[in-house]
């Protein structure tokens, strides 16, 4: 009779894992302007611009290692996006040119933006000192954390493939892991306007993040 309940339990707790795990892979939210195809078709060339960086506070790290990490972050993430539509670009598949990162920064740097004299810049004044048709701009906040429940999880499951369940339950115990809440803006640089935004509270690829700015070819 234990064994009945048992196994009935662990066949819930299968059916939940998986539920939430379907659930997580479509968390993203896209907006459109209703110009959307007018000004993406006019875009010849878009700067990529240092992202805004919130680390929440977590136990895993000190005040000073968050603080680091939100100076570092916003150039790390610039770098590598700007390296995936480098590439694509290269590939022809991309159809506009990337401004490269180095003038991007020096201009910003020039111009004081965005906490310095060039705070107050409109997206319009920006667009046109960098000399690009587009801006790409994001806003990250990220958490560290453990999936403890994640891990319990698989270990639960473990009889029904111990090679594969229990090593994952053990690193989803141990390792600290990041979760990436993401809000990318592109904004037409002669008129401000928003034409596209894409919201995902679960980003951890930027291959992925990349392929969802509305510039490729398939697309």
């Amino acid at each position: 009779m234990m064994k009945k309940y048992f196994l009935k339990g662990r066949t819930i707790l299968i059916l939940s894992v998986i539920t939430l795990i379907f659930a997580s892979c479509n968390t993203a939210r896209i907006y459109e302007n209703a110009d959307f195809s007018y000004y993406i078709s006019n875009h010849k060339t878009l700067a990529v611009i240092p992202p805004s960086v919130k680390v929440l506070p977590s136990k895993y790290e000190t005040p000073e290692k968050r603080k680091n990490m939100e100076d570092i972050y916003p150039y790390t993430i610039q770098e590598n996006m700007n390296s995936w539509f480098l590439k694509y670009h290269q590939l022809r598949a991309f159809h506009v040119k990337v401004q490269d990162i180095e003038k991007t920064n020096s201009t910003l740097k020039k111009i004081g933006y965005p906490n310095g004299e060039g705070k107050n810049m409109t997206f319009e004044e920006l667009a046109q000192v960098l000399g690009v048709d587009a801006l790409l701009l994001s806003d990250w906040t990220i958490e560290h954390y453990k999936n403890t429940g994640g891990g319990i999880a698989m270990l639960v499951m473990f009889p029904i493939c111990p090679i594969v369940f229990i090593p994952t339950g053990i690193m989803a115990l141990c390792t600290i892991q990041q979760r990436n809440n993401v809000v990318m803006k592109l904004i037409d640089g002669k008129t401000g306007d928003k034409i596209w935004q894409f919201d995902d509270n679960n980003i951890s690829n930027y291959k992925k993040l990349c392929k969802t700015v509305p510039y490729f070819y398939w697309q």
